[in-house]
């Protein structure tokens, strides 16, 4: 029955038609059969004289389980996917890897309750049963690797300060210790990597810069991405700059082959390094380079153009930066740097007295977001231009529409950065301006439910 239910998910898969409700609801009531069949085959066996077939109808019910749990998932009946796994651990022994796994399961499922007390404690116990997160060939068991990372990230996500703390220094400690013992191993990597994010969260950027240099390829060479982010540390908080340049030509100098296509990416960081640095004129004369020799990053990125606009405003030169921030609006129109440049101009305007220009442009400025926002709808774009009709609300002192406009954009992008920062800005208004924290902590709650997924070590900024 167990083949019968995969194979049905896989074509199912294939063809797209897992949103199909009809098809999708099929798809779990096989699977609830194979695990139903399981578990009454189990019954009817002696674990010790039956011992294979017992191994095999456990292997059957668990993998009945645990994709029976993850379809219910998707379709957020969290409640059903506890009860699902729950029964699972009482019915069955399982070795201590599929146990921490559908621990780590059950966790999701009851933080996506609400239920975050119960499920720090099944997420605990998965971390304290896999100690080292490995398995037999040495390779990281991520679900349980990341635990004490996101655990730290919900709590500061959520404002809990004194949580958050506490479990910054239990992350802290966690990864230190497989960083130090097995530091040549991948699980050595992940944890470097690992710290360097706890670090750069802290602001503590030195340490972000020594977990980063022991990420070393075989070779002992450090990771070219670690360096580059070694590099952008110290041009951006540690203002090294001379360090930070000489890292970016050195980068930029040992590309070969298809990874030159990051060289652009060097020279641009140089001009915004150049621009942190107050030296305008050397910063627009990087970008004219590279808008000669790299023709197809410059026009296809508006980070350039931005960087540009803005070297002009920060040297005193309003009247080109004006034309430049006008041209950056109007070829990047969807980008985060556009429609925060479109929200600077009114308000720059309004400062140099051309108030009558300033209310105009104002005034289209819900127009010019919401434009945008229907014409990308359901991407990233749609979010970003949502978050910014909802900033000119907040701008206005609209506190109830600004709220309300924060929450359908969490409602339309609950998985992303964008949906999750705009319900901690709704819960601060709740709280701070329409006097409801009652609402403000619900929203809170809100946030921890889907905040489910451990994080992967990736590198700092």
């Amino acid at each position: 029955m167990i083949h019968y239910a995969e194979t049905m998910a896989e074509n199912a898969q294939v063809k797209g038609q897992l949103g199909d409700t009809n098809i999708a609801r099929q798809v779990r009531d096989a699977f609830g059969e194979s695990l139903n069949n399981a578990y009454a085959a189990l019954g009817t066996l002696d674990r010790k004289r039956d011992s294979v077939e017992f191994i095999e109808l456990s292997q059957i019910a668990l993998r009945s389980a645990a994709r029976l749990s993850q379809l219910f998932f998707a379709v957020r009946d969290f409640d059903t996917c506890t009860v699902i796994l729950s029964d699972l651990l009482d019915r069955l022994w399982l070795p201590p890897m599929e146990t921490a796994a559908t621990w780590v399961n059950l966790g999701q499922a009851l933080q996506a309750t609400g239920q975050w007390d119960s499920a720090v404690v099944i997420y605990t116990k998965a971390i304290t049963l896999i100690n080292p997160p490995i398995d037999g060939r040495g390779e990281v068991i991520t679900p349980v690797f990341g635990l004490p990372a996101q655990m730290y990230r919900v709590y500061k996500l959520i404002g809990d300060s004194a949580h958050a703390r506490a479990q910054y220094a239990d992350a802290q400690a966690y990864y230190e210790k497989f960083a130090r013992q097995r530091a040549d191993t991948k699980l050595g990597l992940g944890s470097w990597a690992m710290l360097a994010n706890l670090y750069g969260d802290e602001n503590r950027w030195q340490e972000a810069v020594a977990a980063l240099q022991n990420l070393k390829s075989p070779t002992g060479a450090v990771d070219w991405r670690a360096q580059s982010r070694i590099a952008d540390i110290y041009a951006l908080h540690l203002r090294d700059f001379d360090r930070a340049y000489q890292m970016y030509d050195d980068l930029a100098n040992g590309l070969v082959g298809k990874d030159t296509i990051a060289r652009p990416a060097l020279i641009f960081k140089k001009a915004l390094a150049l621009l942190e640095q107050k030296q305008y004129e050397r910063a627009r004369n990087i970008l004219i380079d590279l808008n000669r020799d790299h023709r197809a990053y410059y026009s296809g990125n508006p980070s350039p153009q931005y960087v540009k606009a803005k070297s002009f405003d920060m040297e005193g030169n309003w009247e080109r930066a004006e034309t430049e921030y006008r041209f950056l609006i109007d070829n990047y129109a969807t980008s985060d740097q556009a429609m925060n440049a479109y929200l600077y101009l009114g308000e720059q305007l309004a400062k140099r007295g051309r108030n009558a220009e300033a209310e105009k442009w104002m005034e289209r400025a819900d127009e010019f977001f919401n434009s945008i926002a229907i014409r990308a709808s359901g991407s990233p774009v749609e979010a970003r231009a949502m978050t910014y009709r909802a900033e000119l609300l907040r701008r206005a002192s609209n506190w109830p529409a600004a709220a309300t406009m924060l929450l359908q954009i969490f409602d339309k992008f609950p998985n992303n950065s964008q949906g999750q920062s705009a319900l901690i800005a709704a819960a601060e208004i709740y709280r701070e301006k329409l006097n409801d924290p009652a609402r403000a902590d619900s929203l809170k709650t809100e946030l921890r439910r889907v905040l489910t997924q451990p994080l992967e070590p990736q590198e700092s900024n």
